[in-house]
């Protein structure tokens, strides 16, 4: 309760003024903005992490005829998968916490469920014996959803950029998703999404070292979509992709989803992305 009045005298400080309506023609600009405004909205909305210590059986909810995130499937979670609170949106913008992979959920999808697949939004229903608080991965980005969309600021700012995505999970792998729009009927409308479900390739992260702006990730195989870097002929840790944060945030507001999304730049392999960091 506290971090809500929190956010709200922030917003408040940063806007202008409480429940103004954002002028949608100026907001849809770019604006450079403060790591310290990011970072403020970020931990705001910071999600806890656990690893399970047995298998757990868990629901997935999918989006489809009867509605977003309506379908629900059952799966598995293995020994040692790291989780943390599930999404509630289809459109990974809006989503404040990692995903998990689509190893651990590909079993779920099947006919008639479309979307990435989310967890529950809280683990009320799991018996807390099956779970163990950990801290953020090491692995994952310092903010939000940690999906990265290819592109950079240019793509940032125009809607109708085609971004490829990557997406680093909670429990450790990094997937490239190609742009492949999907459209499926959600109650009595029709819904596109950007990517399929499965990714086009993905690697599991066997070793992560990080300095004070990079982040380096090490995979036995080769993740075809993105740059990485074939360092070492034998073991886990044969290729590593490079991670750098930039620092340069940025924010606009979407008229299409009603928020102000706030991004943070990177390259990843050399290539310029971002990231979705915060929104309000």
């Amino acid at each position: 309760m506290q971090a809500k009045w929190l956010k709200i005298i922030f917003c408040a400080l940063v806007f202008g003024t409480l429940g103004a309506s954002p002028n949608v023609s100026a907001s849809n600009k770019l604006q450079k903005e403060t790591t310290t405004t990011v970072n403020f909205l970020s931990k705001v909305n910071a999600t806890t992490f656990y690893r399970v210590n047995k298998p757990t059986k868990i629901k997935v909810r999918f989006s489809g005829k009867s509605g977003e995130q309506q379908v629900v499937r059952r799966i598995t979670l293995k020994k040692g998968t790291v989780i943390t609170q599930g999404n509630s949106f289809d459109d990974t913008r809006r989503n404040t916490s990692p995903d998990l992979s689509y190893q651990a959920k590909r079993k779920a999808y099947t006919k008639g469920a479309y979307g990435p697949g989310y967890l529950p939004t809280n683990f009320w229903n799991v018996n807390p014996k099956y779970m163990t608080r950990i801290k953020r991965p090491a692995y994952l980005l310092p903010n939000q959803g940690n999906c990265l969309l290819s592109g950079g600021l240019k793509a940032f700012g125009n809607s109708d950029y085609h971004s490829n995505q990557v997406k680093i999970t909670s429990d450790g792998y990094v997937e490239f998703y190609r742009y492949h729009p999907v459209s499926f009927t959600e109650g009595k409308k029709t819904v596109t999404l950007n990517y399929q479900q499965k990714p086009t390739a993905y690697a599991k992260i066997t070793k992560t070292i990080k300095s004070t702006n990079k982040t380096y990730l090490y995979f036995k195989h080769n993740l075809k979509g993105v740059n990485d870097k074939h360092v070492h002929k034998t073991g886990n840790a044969r290729y590593r992709l490079a991670l750098n944060n930039l620092h340069t945030p940025y924010s606009k507001y979407d008229s299409e989803i009603g928020y102000r999304l706030y991004a943070s730049l990177y390259t990843l392999g050399g290539s310029s992305y971002y990231a979705i960091s915060a929104t309000n």
